[in-house]
């Protein structure tokens, strides 16, 4: 591998790199990836790194996380990858939707009340996963579908969070992403993962002339709403194309489709506003395990009409300045239809955008937490229900990065359900980072003016600590909230106390992951 990179760095090629696991399971759940964020396997990646060198290598663009995870890890079944039986991807979540659930909304029974109907079960009657007809039309199951949404986001920005901060632990100086993989109904890459990531690739294989009929329209939506839900981070589109062999042979009216297919996503991608394209992929000829071609140009070298289609726009992307276009907003609301947004995107979203395509504009997209602060914000719930306090906000949600405390002069990493031994009755010291991961700005006790809506970190009714500490700094999405560099959590404990901490826009609505742990006395 350092010989390859040796080689492209001759040629001026940068690498993004996925390290795939030497190990094979038969279990239909794990994904041979050495940093799949799920699976991280922290020693060998340190190995990796310390042996190799590599983060020092220049010929490294950053680290391919996971393969198109977008398409499977909440995939339903799926028989593909050469297993026997079908594997239930999203049902291996099940125990993580429960105890979200509970987390969430307070319990069970407050749930199916906001959302009007029963969770579903399986036939031993535990709790599980809405089905594809649920994720796929509407029905009284929509609020119930959207709670599910949030889910799959907040567990994805946990599994990404911890797995990108050890990453870049190891390596500190290249980037970090990961091939996202197209626009299925159970998607959670486009609504989650994106603080955690340095920019986006999007992957095209969904969007062809003709497949669907206004495909055009729904990368031209996608290349507007990517920079509107990262808050401008750089995207590309990274993988997409269409093999030149129809499965019997190659012809002239195949190998057309395919620059026909190169040319809609870098074209959508030029004139919207992404930063480079990468389609699947150079060489030319037959692949005979996957009997395909998806080559730019033929076995002799010379250019197909997809590589002609690359060059051209490669070309434009190096040296030309893309003015935006005057904007025409968009108001979006995933939670208004089961689909979420994958139906938006395939529908009132390809709409607006093909509006105002020919209106010579450029789609604004934006929410009704866009631009609102924690003082401000509509306090609706997940689902469009009305916020009671019992069910999560729509427009505030959050994360932990760290949570730390410092016991007998060490600081002790405190991570969910951990037991930290406290000296009785001796103050102890803690620090905390905190990421906002919806569009509402958290505002700190001054910017608020002593009205409801400013920002604390502090223990909630069911903890058995009081606590309560404002946000050093107004904290705009996908920002970091600290709290000072350290403070006081407690005087002293006389016995063992049990702690539950969650963000609170004072006033107005409590929100985001909650952190339980223990404080036992010695």
């Amino acid at each position: 591998m350092l010989d390859f990179l040796r080689r492209c760095r001759n040629h001026d090629i940068r690498a993004f790199i996925f390290l795939q696991s030497h190990e094979i399971s038969d279990d239909p759940h794990y994904f041979q990836g050495l940093m799949t964020p799920f699976h991280f396997q922290t020693k060998v990646v340190a190995d990796f790194i310390k042996e190799t060198g590599i983060s020092d290598n220049p010929a490294l663009l950053g680290w391919d996380l996971i393969w198109e995870p977008a398409g499977w890890v909440f995939g339903g079944t799926i028989s593909s990858f050469g297993w026997k039986e079908p594997a239930p991807y999203r049902q291996r979540w099940d125990k993580d939707w429960s105890k979200w659930i509970e987390e969430r909304y307070g319990s069970l029974a407050d749930a199916e009340a906001d959302w009007g109907v029963p969770v579903p079960r399986t036939k031993k009657g535990a709790v599980t996963s809405p089905s594809y007809t649920q994720f796929t039309s509407e029905g009284a199951w929509r609020v119930m579908v959207c709670a599910y949404r949030r889910f799959m986001a907040d567990r994805m920005n946990r599994c990404w969070n911890d797995a990108v901060r050890e990453l870049r632990r190891l390596d500190p100086n290249h980037l970090v992403s990961y091939r996202q993989g197209n626009l299925p109904a159970w998607d959670f890459t486009l609504t989650s993962t994106l603080k955690h990531v340095d920019f986006f690739a999007m992957e095209g294989y969904d969007f062809k002339p003709g497949r669907p009929a206004n495909a055009a329209d729904v990368a031209g939506f996608i290349n507007r709403y990517i920079p509107y839900v990262t808050g401008g981070k750089p995207y590309m589109w990274i993988e997409y194309g269409e093999s030149a062999w129809d499965r019997k042979s190659m012809t002239p009216a195949v190998v057309d489709y395919q620059g026909q297919c190169h040319e809609l996503i870098n074209r959508m991608a030029f004139e919207n506003g992404a930063n480079g394209i990468a389609p699947w992929w150079m060489a030319g000829g037959y692949r005979i395990s996957e009997k395909s071609d998806f080559g730019v140009f033929n076995p002799d070298g010379t250019l197909r009409p997809s590589g002609e289609s690359l060059k051209r726009y490669g070309a434009l992307f190096r040296t030309s300045t893309r003015k935006p276009l005057p904007f025409e907003p968009f108001m979006i609301d995933c939670d208004s239809r089961s689909g979420g947004l994958p139906y938006v995107a395939y529908h009132e979203g390809a709409a607006a955008f093909a509006k105002a395509a020919s209106e010579g504009k450029w789609l604004d997209v934006r929410s009704a937490g866009t631009g609102m602060t924690s003082a401000d914000v509509p306090l609706v719930a997940v689902g469009n229900t009305p916020y009671n306090g019992k069910n999560p906000p729509k427009h505030l949600n959050a994360e932990f990065n760290a949570f730390r405390i410092k016991v007998n002069g060490e600081w002790r990493e405190v991570t969910d359900g951990a037991r930290i031994l406290a000296p009785k009755g001796k103050p102890l010291l803690a620090m905390a980072s905190v990421g906002n991961l919806q569009e509402a700005t958290w505002l700190t006790p001054a910017s608020s003016a002593g009205e409801p809506g400013a920002v604390y970190l502090a223990s909630t009714p069911q903890s058995g600590l009081a606590f309560k500490r404002a946000v050093s700094r107004d904290t705009p999405y996908l920002g970091d909230a600290t709290f000072g560099t350290e403070f006081v959590l407690t005087e002293g404990v006389e016995h063992d106390t049990g702690v539950e901490l969650q963000m609170t826009a004072d006033g107005r609505a409590w929100f985001g992951e909650k952190l339980r742990f223990t404080l036992e006395a010695k």
